[in-house]
C-alpha cells in the first residue's frame, strides 16, 4: 500500500480513536490487534468492504459475456466506489 494511503488511513483512525497512547492503540479494534491501519479502519467500520463487489463479479463471471463484464466492472467503479479496485 502507498504511504499516501496509510497516511489517509492513519489519519482516520487518530480522529476516530480516543486518546491513543501507542501505535497498537490505533491497530486494535474490541480487543483484537489488526496488521494495518486499513484493515483497523475496516473493523472500525470506517470503510465499505469491498467483499460484496467482489462476489457480484465473480457470479457475473460464470454467465457473462467479456463486454457484459467490462460494462459491470465500470458500473461498480462508478457508482459502489470500492475501496480497492
Amino acid at each position: 500500500m502507498s504511504t499516501a494511503g496509510e497516511h489517509f488511513y492513519l489519519h482516520m483512525l487518530l480522529m476516530t480513536v480516543k486518546g491513543p497512547t501507542l501505535w497498537e492503540d490505533l491497530h486494535t479494534f474490541e480487543g483484537v490487534l489488526h496488521p494495518s491501519f486499513y484493515a483497523a479502519c475496516l473493523a472500525w467500520g470506517l470503510l465499505q468492504s469491498d467483499d460484496e463487489w467482489q462476489q457480484c463479479l465473480r457470479e457475473a463471471a460464470t454467465m457473462s459475456t467479456g463486454d457484459a463484464l467490462h460494462w459491470l466492472f465500470a458500473l461498480l467503479l462508478r457508482q459502489c466506489e470500492p475501496a480497492h479496485p
